[in-house]
């Protein structure tokens, strides 16, 4: 009889707490979990701190109430590592043009050196340029690629020897007798298919010729990096 007795209260009991559990407040309760870990997700997202933004939309994703919220917040993941990226190679591409731009400098220094001590062993009776012309080439740094549409414009006459993947230009003395200085060149640097590489860039810049060699070698890159050196 006390068995019976006690079957039945437990039953009851249990039938009780059943029927007083809410099952909405547990969903609700779920759903605003869910949107604390998005909201997680986003913050370090925006901080890139990528890993940790993927770690709390999966688990948001295990909620499965609010999925466009999901994909949202996958979509600004997406674009935050863009920025990042875009960031990286903006700097990268920024610190290559300082780099360039100090070289360049240097160039110009020694070159305004060489002027001064040959000036000063001659008297200082010489000025301009030393040769009638020069011959300037362009050559790519990789093995197969090829330098294409090149333009180079200054004080002097420019005309185009060959178009070959390293082509040649003369700069002649211009109706000024203008032959050094400083020129502007753009040209673009094609990687060709070589072993799988493609590389390709549209390059510009600027070079000193400084009027007293006859030769000039400009070796580039494809990421637009130009080395100048003139014999």
């Amino acid at each position: 009889m006390f068995k019976l007795f006690t079957t039945f209260f437990l039953i009851t009991l249990a039938g009780f707490v059943w029927s007083d559990f809410d099952f909405d407040e547990l969903e609700q309760l779920e759903k605003l979990e869910q949107q604390e870990l998005l909201h997680e997700a986003n913050k370090a997202a925006n901080d890139w701190d990528f890993s940790k933004a993927e770690d709390f939309i999966d688990q948001a994703e295990q909620k499965s109430y609010d999925p466009d919220s999901v994909k949202t917040s996958r979509n600004i993941l997406k674009e935050q590592k863009f920025a990042k990226a875009e960031k990286e190679r903006k700097e990268l591409e920024a610190k290559e043009a300082a780099e360039r731009k100090r070289k360049e400098e240097e160039e110009q220094k020694r070159l305004a050196r060489e002027r001064s001590q040959s000036q000063g062993s001659s008297g200082g009776s010489s000025s301009g340029s030393y040769v009638d012309y020069v011959m300037v080439t362009v050559s790519p740094n990789g093995y197969n690629d090829s330098i294409k549409n090149l333009n180079i414009s200054g004080c002097g006459s420019v005309s185009v020897i060959s178009r070959g993947t390293e082509p040649v230009v003369s700069i002649n003395k211009g109706y000024n007798g203008c032959l050094g200085g400083r020129y502007n060149i753009s040209f673009y640097y094609d990687g060709g298919a070589f072993i799988g590489r493609g590389d390709k860039a549209s390059c510009s810049g600027s070079f000193y010729v400084s009027g007293q060699k006859r030769n000039v070698y400009i070796n580039v890159t494809s990421s637009c990096s130009m080395i100048k050196n003139e014999f």
